[in-house]
């Protein structure tokens, strides 16, 4: 008696697991569900890697305290003034002796970026540069 209980749990709990394919049964119109590589077409300048590394430093020529600020694809209006997007910050820190060595992950669609050094008391005009990207390495003095 024991053993046809057994029997019968384990049958309902296999029937109860389904029985469909593993596999995706769908296809296109034309019946074909297959491509080859030689079928696709990459157009000219198509870079399949979308993000790399790239390496910032900076070496002002100042011992005053400055932070430092990064963003991403700033706007230059049509009297020169630039405007930082700040939801665009990349990185950020602090200038010590006017130096600073960091490191960002910058995607293909990341045409520029914008560097700005604010003096801690505010006295000083900021430094601010625009770089275009791509660069794996930047090297920034003045």
């Amino acid at each position: 008696m024991k053993y046809l209980l057994f029997m019968f749990i384990t049958s309902l709990a296999l029937s109860g697991c389904g029985g469909g394919s593993s596999g995706d049964n769908s296809s296109n119109d034309s019946g074909d569900s297959t491509t080859t590589f030689d079928q696709i077409i990459i157009p000219d300048g198509f870079n399949l890697r979308t993000s790399y590394a790239v390496n910032l430093n900076i070496d002002l020529s100042t011992t005053d305290p400055m932070y430092l600020s990064v963003y991403g694809n700033p706007t230059v209006t049509l009297n020169g003034d630039i405007i930082a997007d700040t939801s665009s910050r990349i990185i950020a820190g602090e200038l010590n002796n006017g130096q600073f060595n960091g490191k960002f992950t910058a995607t293909s669609g990341l045409s520029s970026i914008l560097v700005e050094a604010w003096h801690f008391d505010g006295t000083h005009l900021p430094f601010r540069k625009i770089i275009k990207l791509p660069q794996e390495n930047i090297v920034i003095q003045n």
